[in-house]
């Protein structure tokens, strides 16, 4: 996932100068708590969100790059807080244009 957010946020950057995106490798157990206590807007992550998580208002979108590994199996997704916020919305809106699924494919 580091590798997709780390070439996502330069090429989201080109297209969006001056915008706000840090990418940190901290694991899925960090993102998801920062996540739920508002410290993050989006965490990515390696697995689907459980029922409780689900009912905390997350949400997800499911990502697989044609070249990964677990090819065959979407296993990667991004996770925010519902509703969205107005940031989140570009950068998935980004993300699942065809630019930003090119980026996915040849990683």
């Amino acid at each position: 996932m580091n590798r997709i957010n780390q070439k996502l946020k330069r090429s989201f950057h080109q297209q969006f100068p001056g915008t706000g995106v840090i990418v940190n490798a901290d694991g899925t157990q960090t993102a998801m708590t920062l996540l739920r206590s508002g410290d993050i807007d989006l965490a990515a992550i390696d697995r689907p969100l459980n029922a409780e998580e689900k009912a905390d208002n997350l949400a997800a979108i499911a990502i697989n790059s044609s070249n990964s590994e677990r090819q065959g199996s979407t296993a990667l997704y991004y996770v925010y807080r519902e509703p969205a916020n107005i940031d989140v919305e570009v950068f998935l809106g980004y993300m699942l244009s065809p630019e930003g699924q090119a980026i996915i494919d040849r990683l």
